[in-house]
């Protein structure tokens, strides 16, 4: 329901699925959107990207959560030479981290304006 003037409310839809996600499956509907085609913002697209790596890291060894950036938890993966699923696609992993990065951390000159598409 939406206000609408003093003494009329207007029924809208609801998309409670989306309003009701956990942001692990709305960063993945995003990219996904993105990857088929659908449309959306690039560079909303790549922020995405980072926390989606970062759960599935986690998922897989739950001592990465206690370690903040991809970056760091990349760097305890290769020191401890394990997971082994995680060192299998490390490479991948480190590439989407690099690609990544830049698009991340800070705003306005600094932030980076590599065209994406």
């Amino acid at each position: 329901m939406s206000p609408c003037g003093v003494e009329v409310t207007i029924l809208l839809d609801w998309n409670i699925e989306e309003d009701t996600e956990g942001d692990d499956a709305a960063n993945k509907r995003v990219l996904s959107t993105f990857y088929q085609g659908a449309g959306g913002d690039p560079r909303d697209v790549v922020k995405r990207i980072r926390p989606i790596v970062e759960t599935f890291m986690v998922k897989i060894e739950p001592e990465l959560a206690k370690i903040g950036s991809l970056g760091d938890k990349l760097a305890k993966v290769k020191k401890d030479g394990m997971p082994q699923s995680l060192l299998d696609k490390y490479d991948v992993i480190d590439d989407l981290n690099t690609f990544s990065r830049k698009y991340m951390h800070g705003e306005g000159e600094s932030r980076c304006r590599t065209p994406l598409c």
